[in-house]
């Protein structure tokens, strides 16, 4: 996409936000100018390699052979904040779990919300990884804490409301606005994705362990159909949203000596789930997100777990009308 066509799509995008309407008797809208809260984090992440029944002696003994890779991170605290429509989320770890050797972990997050869109860009990465491999035996088993492996990720997406008049994103993911009765909406998002895992990531025989690859990278676009309710009790709410997808990846396999690159097609599902106090001043909740993808690599298939779980506590410092008159349109009438 070119610059000019870019803009184009832009303009288009915050003119077609602008243009919608609120309904006041569900929507309370401009509740302050800017807040900060407090978050704690447990991030989990898990990465499995199905290696195919291919008639080798593992295959036929065990009936499966597969990988998993994961990071050793529990608890995790941030802060965030949001200025008008913009919302930003910084993520470090707290401590390791167990006593074993900690993955450092990061996440930042960036948004900015209108009436009908809410834009979101995202980095994450994971370095220090712990690799199993099954099936268990004398010669595979559990590998060592790999220091030096890391998976990394970057992308942004979009969440598109079509009944902006009677539900919004804003009062569950940034305490912006309040949802003041239940309402529902069905929601469609489309995301640009790229990660990169470096790991050794192994095939298991009876003769020993096998190298598989060593770095493995994606990147492409997905578009997700969804629906997305609040449950509200005066200022107390429940958000729950669900979503299914598919789009097309290009993937990139890094062995010893060669590189393979390819095509593939994507399963996704994402299940959401928020809930919170939102008061005049204080504000307080929670986020459960849970996503699935399934991949293919040239000779097995990918399973990606991610479920996020974050608490936190806020404070509004002002009740101004914080109206930004192309992102947030009048009420409606």
């Amino acid at each position: 996409m070119d610059r000019t066509a870019f803009f184009v799509f832009f303009w288009f995008v915050l003119g077609t936000a602008a243009s919608a309407q609120t309904d006041t008797f569900y929507i309370e809208t401009n509740q302050h100018t800017f807040s900060l809260r407090l978050n704690y984090v447990h991030p989990w992440q898990q990465i499995q390699v199905m290696h195919p029944v291919d008639g080798s002696v593992a295959s036929l003994v065990n009936n499966r052979d597969y990988t998993t890779i994961e990071p050793v991170v529990s608890n995790s605290v941030g802060i965030g904040g949001t200025w008008r429509n913009v919302a930003v989320n910084f993520i470090v770890p707290l401590e390791p779990r167990r006593d074993d050797p900690p993955s450092t972990f990061m996440d930042v997050r960036l948004n900015l919300s209108g009436r009908r869109y809410f834009l979101q860009g995202y980095y994450g990465k994971f370095e220090g990884l712990y690799n199993y491999t099954l099936p268990p035996c004398d010669l595979c088993g559990y590998l060592p804490f790999e220091p030096e492996s890391s998976f990394k990720r970057m992308g942004g997406q979009m969440f598109w409301v079509f009944n902006s008049n009677e539900y919004t994103l804003n009062a569950t993911r940034k305490y912006s606005e309040r949802q003041k009765h239940s309402a529902g909406s069905p929601l469609v998002m489309a995301e640009v994705m790229r990660w990169n895992l470096n790991a050794n990531v192994f095939s298991a025989d009876t003769a020993g362990l096998f190298p598989y690859f060593g770095s493995l990278a994606s990147t492409g676009a997905s578009v997700f159909s969804g629906y997305a309710y609040t449950l509200v009790y005066r200022r107390f709410f429940l958000d729950p949203i669900l979503f299914v997808g598919t789009g097309l990846r290009h993937m990139a396999e890094e062995g010893e000596a060669t590189t393979t690159r390819y095509w593939d097609i994507p399963v996704n599902a994402v299940f959401r789930l928020h809930g919170g106090y939102n008061g005049k001043r204080y504000y307080t909740g929670f986020h459960w997100i849970n996503r699935f993808d399934l991949l293919h690599a040239k000779a097995a298939k990918l399973n990606f777990a991610d479920s996020y779980l974050m608490f936190f506590v806020g404070y509004k410092f002002s009740l101004k009308d914080s109206r930004s008159p192309w992102l947030t349109p009048e009420p409606f009438q």
